[in-house]
């Protein structure tokens, strides 16, 4: 029953840490999150390395801050979208929505999430990384992101 019970509270402390970087998913140090929920660093510290562990988490390696990974925050934001009939996956790259989040986050932590290989899916996908990086300038400007069938449905 102890054991049960504490499991409970890891996730319920789990989930409490991820909802400190909605809606912004700004980027957190240890110090930030103990104080935003309350739990000692220490405690936080071995939850906040389990959620990096499992990619639900990521560390930008030179200051040491934590942010949630781009690929959770869209499948939760595609989650609210009820008129799907199915949930598909689309890499960053083709998809309007993932270019539009991609655009307006830190440019080293886009750069970190966008992939080296870029995957061709129809005549219309973006494969050049320099390409993309000049689109996501586009839309910081216009405030617009269009797909333009990049994609196979």
């Amino acid at each position: 029953m102890q054991q049960r019970q504490n499991t409970h509270q890891s996730v319920g402390r789990s989930l409490e840490i991820l909802m400190v970087f909605v809606p912004n998913n700004q980027e957190l140090g240890t110090t930030d999150v103990s104080k935003k929920i309350g739990l000692h660093r220490s405690t936080l510290s071995r939850l906040l390395h389990a959620l990096t562990h499992h990619g639900f988490l990521q560390q930008n390696p030179n200051n040491k801050k934590y942010s949630t990974i781009l690929k959770y925050s869209a499948k939760g934001f595609c989650m609210l979208q009820v008129s799907f009939a199915q949930i598909t996956r689309l890499p960053v790259h083709v998809a309007a929505g993932a270019k539009a989040i991609l655009a307006f986050l830190p440019p080293e932590q886009a750069k970190r999430i966008i992939p080296k290989k870029l995957i061709r899916f129809t005549k219309n996908t973006i494969t050049d990384v320099k390409v993309l990086l000049r689109e996501l300038e586009e839309i910081r400007e216009t405030g617009f992101a269009f797909d333009r069938g990049g994609a196979r449905y």
